[in-house]
């Protein structure tokens, strides 16, 4: 039979898995158009509604007529003196208004309509009385119901209408209604919030409002006075019905059956923390469904069935995390049932496409064995499974090559009987009833124990040696399954433990972290990070790293039998039962003494040392991620102190990390907020002691933290790059303030390596002189060493431009760091500046001799030398001596502004010994 080419099949699966993907479609965006997502979507707000939970205001109180007032002040309607009276108790009890949710449209007894308008006169305005949209008429005719006119002299209305959403849920209430002459009726929810909502604007509320918060007052305890005037006083009141047969209910989401009056509430409470819901609707949803649709065809064919319910779930996941951020944060519904459909929709695609997939092929299979129905000997032969066909006095009258193979038998197993040949295991599956379904049997076989996976049929074929008869035949198909058994439990050992070492993995490690909590036992957790490992990488190659990691993990375990790997070189143990800070002191020399002791594999030998973080659940608290995260905190304080092996979690080194989060935060806002400054330390001649350039300084003035050292901005601005910006803003500024002076001497700024790796600095540098006008021969620029440590060509020719332009380049802190003297002469550099440290040496004869050393080394490759750190006249006389041509250092001045230096004059100042 001619086979199809793998390309068509691939092409016709895709046409398929196509069409049925566009009915998909069709599918959701019908049941989408007709709510019928509306339970699932429901649920789902529900949820969100509850997690995003938040009080009311308590500005409002409900007073509730409830069945204890119907029963104590009679059934309803009650006589309007007794709302006149409720109205008089709230008003004396300092109410600030009173809005009533019950229909005062029809006229009643005149005295009793006289004496409510009394209390509505007396009310001063601050009462409203409902007003209501209805049907007028079978013809569908809507009308406004209003308050009779006697009390419409005394109480404004407030339209009480609501909207009840799908799955007649009530989700929204009327917004105000403009009536045909102009007159505006606003919601009682807008006159309670004092809101300037749009008018015929449904007002969506937000349930995620806890309406159990409002505060609840039966009328008849009003009305016998037994409720302290406190709960009234100036506060909001709303009164309606919530006795179950004055049927003024409503079912709405989360809350379940609620009273009309308490919706009203709902709907205030949103306008006043203003989250009237954004409703989307189920359209951002569709439109998602549609895109996930399009990216399952493109990708779904190359996953397997697990990774893409995998996928699918996270989706889910992502989309209920991302719609309940947008409630929670800006009040955005959107429904998400259609998404979760889909998602389920287009798995339930694949599988159908795999399903169709495998009934083609089974169905050419199963024509093929039509079609070799004559030879069907020869098929079961060449089987790749197992077959076995036994009759019922238990001899084998068909077997397929492969089981021989599988049951270790050379010869022909046909003709044989079944008793003789097969495993016991095999003989009982054979004798069992339960036919027909996949059973597992476990078997030795040439000495080995096997797996195999078996089903037994049982079939009534006609008895050749009877016309009539009929006689029992048995059926085994088997497979070994032995090597599947193992792929199984292998992937179940690697989802636990790290593939290199053995070593648990993380989410083992939290897991078993959580049960040693959850059992109400103490819990001590160490991260171990190991140093030198990348070396031993570089050096002996990975092969032998990985097997220094197992000796590594081999060590830890002889100590604590659980050992976890987080990362790369970091691992993890967790001790139950252990908060003792010695016998935990103790335990981390154990590991760090059989950590630093060699490594021997093979020929090789590594050494490695380890920083230790340590925490307690007594710490920590009793969740493990914490206490792996504060672990960590710890292991980040033993790594920076110098000498320290292991450090115990305190809560000082969280209070550390969250003041470096503070002051990046502050660091971020402090060049709109105007909050560095420049000074500037001079730099003198030492021959005429003239101030012949300076050297800016930025420093910064924090509100709350004062005046931060540059010692520890500085750093902080280059791991964030935020210096970049800061450095822009200093060499502008400070170009500025020089070119607007008289005087002509020179003007040093520092740049930092991060600014030539992450700007233009050419640019920058151009700009600013631009701006500002300066000469750029009056410019030096201050570099330190190790901007030439990674030999970067674009630095260079970063340099040279600058050097083109005239400007001056000059090395800081020349001596202390690369240093490399065959690489020296081939700097783009004009100056070098001896580092304070060994000119605040002088002079001791050591430092005398570096110094000395520099200066001659500077003269012969014909550069200026800048002595910094010169604090004494015997400093700065030596290094005269020396022929060193500028100084700079207390000696002279301290950083300063422009002002106190006098640079504006034009003449230069000339300093004494003093400074």
């Amino acid at each position: 039979m001619q086979k199809i080419p793998r390309n068509i099949r691939h092409w016709s699966e895709q046409a398929y898995r196509g069409a049925l993907t566009l009915c998909l479609l069709l599918v959701l965006g019908f049941a989408s158009q007709q709510d019928l997502f509306s339970t699932l979507d429901g649920s789902v707000e529900n949820l969100h509604f509850q997690a995003s939970s938040r009080p009311a205001s308590g500005e409002i109180v409900f007073v509730q007529i409830d069945g204890k007032s119907l029963s104590q002040l009679g059934v309803w309607p009650w006589p309007r003196r007794l709302h006149a009276q409720l109205l008089d108790k709230i008003i004396a009890m300092g109410a600030n208004e009173v809005a009533f949710d019950i229909d005062f449209s029809a006229a009643s007894f005149a005295q009793e309509d006289s004496i409510f308008a009394d209390s509505l006169k007396r009310a001063g305005g601050y009462a409203y009385l409902a007003a209501f949209q209805q049907v007028a008429d079978p013809q569908g005719e809507i009308q406004l119901n209003r308050p009779i006119d006697l009390f419409a002299q005394y109480a404004d209305p407030v339209l009480v209408n609501v909207e009840a959403g799908p799955a007649t849920l009530l989700r929204r209430v009327a917004g105000g209604l403009t009536q045909s002459d102009g007159r505006v009726v606003p919601s009682m929810a807008q006159v309670l919030a004092d809101s300037s909502a749009a008018v015929n604007v449904p007002v969506a509320i937000d349930f995620s409002i806890d309406l159990l918060s409002v505060d609840r007052i039966s009328a008849s305890e009003i009305i016998r006075g037994d409720v302290d005037p406190a709960r009234i006083a100036g506060k909001q009141v709303v009164i309606g019905a919530s006795a179950i047969e004055l049927r003024d209910l409503f079912a709405v989401p989360r809350f379940g059956i609620v009273p009309g009056a308490l919706v009203q509430i709902a709907a205030a409470e949103t306008l006043k923390a203003h989250r009237a819901l954004t409703m989307l609707g189920y359209w951002p949803g569709l439109v998602l469904a549609i895109m996930l649709s399009v990216l399952a065809l493109r990708f779904a064919p190359k996953l397997r069935r697990w990774q893409e319910a995998g996928i699918y779930i996270v989706v889910g996941i992502v989309v209920e995390s991302v719609t309940f951020l947008s409630l929670k944060l800006w009040a955005i519904s959107c429904d998400t049932g259609v998404v979760h459909a889909a998602l389920m929709g287009l798995l339930a695609v694949s599988l159908t496409v795999e399903l169709a997939s495998r009934r083609r092929e089974q169905g050419r299979l199963q024509r093929q064995r039509e079609v070799m129905q004559r030879i069907l000997d020869r098929v079961v032969t060449d089987s790749f499974g197992g077959i076995l066909v036994v009759d019922d006095t238990g001899m084998i009258v068909a077997a397929s090559a492969a089981a021989g193979q599988i049951l270790g038998r050379k010869q022909d197993l046909q003709e044989c009987q079944s008793n003789k040949v097969l495993p016991a295991e095999l003989l009982a599956h054979l004798a069992q009833p339960n036919v027909g379904v996949p059973q597992q049997c476990g078997c030795e076989i040439a000495g080995q124990q096997r797996t195999l996976e078996l089903v037994v049929t049982r079939s009534w074929i006609p008895d050749a040696e009877e016309d009539r008869g009929q006689r029992e035949i048995t059926c085994l198909t088997f497979q070994d399954i032995t090597e599947r058994h193992r792929q199984e439990a292998r992937l179940a050992y690697l989802a636990q433990h790290d593939s290199v070492t053995g070593a648990l993995s993380r989410q083992t490690l939290v897991d078993q972290i959580e049960t040693t909590l959850s059992c109400g036992r103490d819990c001590a957790v160490i991260v171990i990070q190991l140093t030198r490992l990348q070396i031993a990488n570089e050096a002996l190659g990975h092969e032998i790293g990985d097997r220094v990691l197992e000796l590594v993990v081999e060590r830890l375990r002889a100590i604590t039998p659980h050992p976890a790997r987080l990362s790369g070189d970091t691992f993890a143990v967790a001790l139950a039962g252990v908060s003792n800070a010695n016998e935990l002191s103790k335990l981390c020399d154990k590991i760090l003494d059989a950590m630093q002791s060699p490594f021997h594999v093979d020929s090789h030998t590594a050494i490695l040392d380890a920083h230790l973080g340590v925490t307690t659940s007594r710490i920590s608290g009793s969740d493990a991620a914490g206490l792996l995260r504060h672990a960590d905190i710890a292991l980040t304080q033993a790594s920076v102190e110098p000498n320290r092996r292991f450090a115990m979690f305190a809560a000082e080194l969280e209070a550390g990390i969250r003041a470096r989060q503070s002051q990046d935060i502050s660091l971020r806002r402090a060049l709109r907020k105007n909050e560095f400054h420049l000074l500037f330390q001079p730099q003198v001649d030492l021959v005429t002691q003239e101030v012949i350039g300076v050297e800016a300084l930025v420093r910064w003035q924090n509100g709350a933290m004062g005046t931060v050292s540059p010692a520890d901005f500085i750093p902080l601005a280059e791991e964030t790059g935020l210096i970049v910006a800061i450095g822009e803003w200093v060499l502008q500024d400070a170009c500025q303030r020089i070119a607007a002076c008289d005087w002509q001497g020179r003007l040093s700024v520092n740049v930092s390596a991060v600014q030539f790796e992450l700007s233009d600095m050419v640019g920058t540098v151009k700009k600013a002189l631009a701006m500002s006008g300066l000469d750029p021969s009056r410019l030096d620029l201050e570099i330190t060493e190790s901007l030439f440590v990674d030999n970067n060509s674009s630095i260079m020719f970063a340099l040279d431009a600058l050097r083109d332009m005239g400007i001056g380049i000059a090395m800081d802190d020349f001596g202390t760091g690369y240093s490399s003297l065959s690489y020296l002469a081939r700097l783009p550099i004009d100056k070098m500046k001896i580092d304070q440290s060994f000119v605040r040496g002088l002079p001791e004869p050591d430092s005398l001799a570096i110094v000395e050393t520099i200066v001659t080394l500077a003269h012969r490759l014909k550069k200026t030398i800048v002595a910094e750190g010169i604090e004494t006249e015997e400093q700065r006389s030596i290094l005269k001596d020396l022929d060193c041509e500028v100084g700079q250092g207390y000696l002279f001045g301290r950083p300063v502004t422009l002002a106190e230096l006098g640079i504006d004059r034009a003449e230069p100042k000339r300093v004494n010994a003093a400074g």
